[in-house]
């Protein structure tokens, strides 16, 4: 205990630490250094609410007196007497301040301010979930009074249905609400869309369902589907036929730009940004694949730069997510997945080339060990661009003798 005056203030508003009035329980004069190795002072009122330590502001000094902190301390002690905690009184009491705010407003607030920072297309993905399953439950209900029940309203028809996409979903409305809360120094209220501890009481567990892979071609069967495959037109049979060709994801190749090849067309650079190891990928194209490249530019020679290469029907918009998985069906394959052709290179490269494996790995961009990483720097391309040779030539039969 320090005794507190408008005198020692002064000598003790330079020494760093917290000085506590004899006083007048609970206040301190708070002291930290600044940047420029200055001294700044302030008031807290420190108490213990169920147990955990909270701490209090009540302005800097000198510009709020010794006397105007014990006033306010003494009130913060009044409130506690009462069974209200003067912190949560506060939040309560900016929240209520408040413009009513949506939840279809915060969402669409939280994802302009984190797209910059997301990988190209995640805003849209964000939008559409939302707008398909969400904003016409909650979207016009208060973020911050969202309800246990009305989380479990959005989340049940899909839960079962669509699991991959309802834990998305789930995780989507708990990071609104957080970000909506954060935004008025919290609330004494849980976020009614976690799952440990709550919704994972309710609702069953999608980690402990038996995992299914992705449904992949047989390699064997790989020349007929891709001969089957050309027989079909439109951006999407392409948008298909270059992703099997490039054994890359369905999101690098749907949102693909033009200046993303290099001038000779012999290359294409999925930026980091869009890449799942977050790293840039050069991937070598075949003489196939720049052939369907060809076919798309000859459809659209006025492109720019930065269009799409796969454009859907929407003016400065990629294909849709379903593209490829309608076109997939229309042939009769719905049972097939397009990331599964990703599978169906591996299985043929391991079986009918005698490839390194290290290179299909590569071919995959495939995050490799730290180990590995800091003896292999270089990115194979040379090796890699005559799998992907064989690979296209293997599919087309362009490259396979006679029987």
């Amino acid at each position: 205990m320090a005794k507190l005056t408008n005198v020692t203030l002064k000598s003790l508003s330079q020494q760093p630490g917290r000085h506590s009035d004899d006083q007048c329980r609970g206040l301190y004069l708070q002291v930290r250094p600044t940047a420029d190795d200055g001294r700044r002072a302030s008031w807290i009122y420190r108490y213990t609410e169920a147990g955990r330590e909270r701490q209090a502001g009540l302005g800097s000094y000198p510009l709020v007196t010794l006397a105007e902190a014990r006033v306010a301390a003494t009130d913060m002690r009044r409130e506690r007497q009462a069974g209200t905690d003067p912190l949560d009184a506060r939040r309560q009491a900016k929240i209520a301040a408040e413009p009513l705010v949506t939840f279809e407003q915060a969402a669409e607030t939280y994802i302009a301010r984190m797209a910059p920072s997301w990988a190209a297309g995640r805003d849209a993905q964000w939008r559409s979930s939302l707008q398909r399953h969400v904003y016409g439950v909650i979207g016009a209900a208060p973020v911050l009074a969202i309800t246990t029940e009305q989380v479990l309203k959005v989340l049940t028809p899909i839960w079962t249905e669509i699991p991959e996409l309802a834990s998305k979903i789930r995780g989507r409305i708990a990071a609104v609400i957080d970000a909506a809360a954060a935004q008025v120094g919290g609330t004494d209220r849980a976020n009614p869309a976690r799952w440990m501890g709550h919704l994972a009481h309710v609702l069953p567990d999608h980690r402990r369902r038996i995992v299914k892979h992705h449904t992949a071609l047989p390699y064997a069967q790989g020349p007929d589907f891709y001969r089957g495959l050309m027989a079909r037109r439109g951006t999407a049979t392409r948008l298909l036929a270059y992703t099997v060709l490039t054994a890359c994801r369905s999101g690098e190749a749907r949102l693909a730009i033009w200046s993303e090849i290099s001038p000779d067309g012999t290359m294409w650079t999925v930026p980091a940004a869009r890449s799942k190891t977050r790293k840039e990928h050069r991937v070598p194209l075949s003489a196939v694949a720049r052939a369907l490249l060809d076919q798309q530019r000859e459809e659209r020679p006025t492109a720019a730069p930065g269009d799409f290469i796969f454009p859907g029907q929407a003016k400065g918009r990629p294909l849709s997510t379903m593209a490829m998985t309608g076109c997939l069906r229309r042939m009769g394959q719905g049972n097939l997945t397009v990331h599964g052709f990703r599978s169906t290179f591996r299985d043929w490269a391991a079986d009918k080339t005698e490839v390194d494996c290290a290179v299909v790995e590569q071919a995959l961009a495939h995050s490799i060990g730290a180990v590995e990483k800091a003896y292999r720097r270089s990115d194979l391309y040379e090796k890699r661009a005559e799998l992907m040779g064989r690979w296209a030539d293997f599919l087309s039969e362009a490259g396979r003798g006679p029987e």
